[in-house]
């Protein structure tokens, strides 16, 4: 970005995924639109790139975990139409999970505690330790973990990871606001082949991988916990549709298409 453009520009990002180049963009001053068709990479980057009163944040957050943790479980909402998630969390964590959700109506800043909720579900399932980004399924049972070289447990809580998330989103919210511009940060959830990005100057992005993941499964968790639209049958280059000749072929033409639509925004030159 700083090679290719300057502060009061825009720059758009087709595939914003969690938002680091919408994040970076702000921090140089750049206008950045970006666009994801997966609903939660469209809210954690919604959230990262948002301007937030510290004070207020702060005291949300802080109040939501108080709330939690005195809530008798036995008071909780453990009860879902989930098979996922009554699969995939203990019933204590799941409880947890479930009553820290059920309050977010109640704070003005929603989308940064969902991320926080999202966070501590990840790491919440019962997993392996050492496989938290593609579980194939529950681990419900001890198993040995070859990190520590001991035997260990799926966990049966979800608070720790709750306070844990809520501690580091403060500190990074307090970090990004003393790098924050005010250059304009817009997201977009919908099809890049298709979206009006409006006026930009270039686009930087990584597209997508092909054949190797499936972006909403791999936040399966968090569509299940908020109930967010899902648009796999959209992603480009998905798992599912794996990597055959054909699979190839059309991945490049979906991805010619993103960038033919970008340019009819983008001026002769742009980057």
């Amino acid at each position: 970005m700083r090679k290719y453009f300057q502060a009061g520009q825009t720059v758009f990002d087709p595939f914003s995924g969690s938002g680091t180049t919408l994040v970076q963009a702000n921090e140089l001053g750049i206008h950045a639109v970006g666009c994801d068709i997966s609903a939660f990479n469209v809210l954690l980057t919604r959230a990262k790139t948002k301007a937030y009163s510290g004070a207020e944040v702060k005291h949300e957050i802080k109040d939501i975990l108080a709330r939690v943790q005195n809530v008798p479980l036995e008071q909780a909402n453990p009860n879902t139409d989930s098979e996922f998630l009554k699969s995939w969390f203990a019933p204590q964590a799941l409880s947890e999970l479930l009553a820290f959700r059920d309050l977010i109506p109640e704070y003005e800043d929603q989308e940064i505690l969902k991320v926080i909720l999202s966070r501590a579900a990840r790491s919440a399932r019962m997993t392996t330790h050492f496989d938290l980004d593609f579980p194939k399924k529950p681990q419900t049972e001890p198993y040995h973990c070859y990190k520590p070289q001991r035997t260990c447990h799926p966990t049966p809580t979800a608070f720790q990871f709750l306070k844990r998330y809520s501690l580091d989103t403060i500190k990074r919210i307090e970090q990004f606001s003393m790098l924050r511009t005010n250059a304009g940060v817009e997201v977009i959830h919908g099809d890049s082949r298709h979206v009006n990005p409006g006026p930009i100057d270039g686009v930087i992005t990584s597209p997508p991988y092909v054949g190797l993941i499936d972006y909403h499964e791999q936040h399966r968790y968090a569509y299940e916990l908020l109930d967010i639209e899902d648009r796999s049958g959209q992603e480009i280059g998905a798992a599912s549709k794996g990597s055959s000749i054909k699979a190839k072929k059309e991945y490049q033409e979906l991805v010619a298409e993103v960038f033919t639509n970008a340019m009819q925004y983008m001026p002769s030159g742009g980057a």
